[in-house]
């Protein structure tokens, strides 16, 4: 079984041992790995990567709970992050009505990319009208599901499909592999395609 310290816990310095070959260290003589959602620490003898230790990486909130702490690479990245978070929450698509009337009885919405003064915006288009933009985000097939059922909401089985562009793939599906199943089943299970 394996241990989970907070970041800012004394992690470093913990003792980690395998029940498998009974190695002893510290996470500077284990193998570490890096993952989106934090750092995993493994015995470096054993050929089945026994994991011993796992460290997520902090939340905005408790980075600024340990802001003395941070250097000021960690500061300015908060002070971004902050501001992206800020921007995205006023700026996320959260109900039908945020969406505007569309004249045609039958169409496809396309999910892409377009790049801003401050970042790149996911766009919602219908032929070259767009009907929403909002922050882009790593690995938004979630999002993706959210946004298809609030169009679905707002247009019913008017809209035919959500087709994301070859452009918009890396952000959307990232490195979840099955971000892409996941995108296929939100289409299905709203009707489109029909």
């Amino acid at each position: 079984m394996h241990k989970t310290i907070k970041y800012f816990d004394n992690w470093k310095d913990e003792p980690l041992h395998c029940p498998n070959c009974q190695w002893g260290g510290t996470c500077e003589t284990a193998s570490e790995d890096d993952y989106s959602t934090g750092q995993v620490f493994c015995c470096p003898q054993c050929s089945e990567s026994v994991l011993l230790l796992v460290v997520p990486f902090p939340t905005t909130q408790e980075n600024r709970a340990h802001w003395d702490q941070l250097d000021q690479n960690e500061k300015r990245s908060l002070v971004k992050r902050e501001a992206f978070l800020t921007d995205y929450e006023s700026r996320k698509l959260k109900s039908s009505e945020q969406l505007p009337d569309i004249e045609q009885q039958i169409f496809i919405v396309q999910w892409n990319e377009q790049e801003t003064e401050t970042g790149v915006d996911v766009v919602l288009c219908v032929g070259s009208e767009i009907i929403h933009a909002e922050p882009r985000t790593w690995e938004a097939a979630h999002r993706f599901g959210e946004i298809a059922k609030i169009l679905h909401q707002r247009y019913g089985h008017r809209i035919q499909d959500l087709i994301p562009t070859p452009r918009s793939y890396l952000y959307l599906y990232g490195d979840d592999t099955g971000a892409v199943e996941y995108v296929a089943a939100r289409r299905a299970e709203l009707s489109f395609g029909k």
